[in-house]
């Protein structure tokens, strides 16, 4: 009985040291193989420590090398002017602007879209403005709310007539200069032709409508025009030239 047990211990300890050895030996070979791999990390950082190093190191000049000069941009432009100035073509570049401006100035672009009035035509502009936000006074006090209506005409006159007329055209210049309006004294606005020559010519101040701004607020696409205060409202009339 004993020689069966000694033999079942010898048994079970032969097996017993056998998956011990083969369970040690796998488990160094991955511990070995972990081992490895962490040491071929190491090894790939290290030299990419030192090939980064190598990269930014100082290698020195080869060949020639220039400072890097960049010209002060005003001194340029003081330097270019005075050479256009040397050679004439600043002073033929201001006389240039000033003959446009002049031009401008004696014959404005006409107004678009405007001509001689071929049917008599009456309409009303109504001058009344809706506040879009507050006005307050310098103490921050509010004087008109947000969304307050007015009318500039019900507290004061539209004043003296104006008349849009075509200043290249003889016939609306006389209208404009007669009699018609006695003693209103009416302003003088052209939509086409020069109010400098004709202030000359005249003696009284005329002006021109810029871009047909007023022609555009007011709804206007014929002249002669008469626009004079009806109540509460703005007239506009168009006007046949008997």
């Amino acid at each position: 009985m004993n020689v069966e047990v000694d033999i079942v211990n010898n048994f079970v300890n032969t097996n017993y040291s056998k998956i011990c050895v083969e369970n040690w030996n796998n488990f160094m070979h991955q511990s070995c193989h972990i081992h490895r791999n962490i040491i071929i990390l190491i090894v790939a950082m290290i030299l990419v420590i030192f090939t980064s190093s190598s990269i930014a190191k100082d290698l020195g000049n080869y060949g020639q090398t220039y400072k890097i000069k960049e010209e002060d941009p005003i001194e340029y432009i003081k330097n270019r002017l005075k050479v256009l100035e040397a050679t004439g073509e600043l002073a033929k570049h201001n006389q240039v602007i000033l003959d446009k401006t002049k031009e401008s100035l004696e014959n404005p672009k006409p107004v678009a879209n405007i001509m001689h009035t071929k049917e008599r035509r009456v309409v009303f502009y109504d001058p009344r403005y809706t506040v879009e936000e507050d006005i307050k006074e310098h103490s921050g006090q509010i004087i008109y709310k947000k969304g307050y209506t007015f009318n500039p005409l019900d507290k004061v006159s539209f004043g003296e007539p104006l008349i849009f007329i075509d200043g290249d055209n003889e016939a609306q210049l006389k209208f404009a200069f007669g009699d018609y309006f006695q003693n209103a004294f009416p302003k003088i606005i052209l939509v086409k032709g020069s109010p400098l020559k004709i202030e000359k010519e005249t003696g009284k101040r005329v002006y021109f409508d810029q871009h047909g701004v007023l022609t555009q607020k007011l709804g206007i696409r014929q002249v002669p025009a008469i626009v004079t205060q009806d109540g509460s409202k703005v007239k506009i009339s168009e006007i046949i030239l008997s």
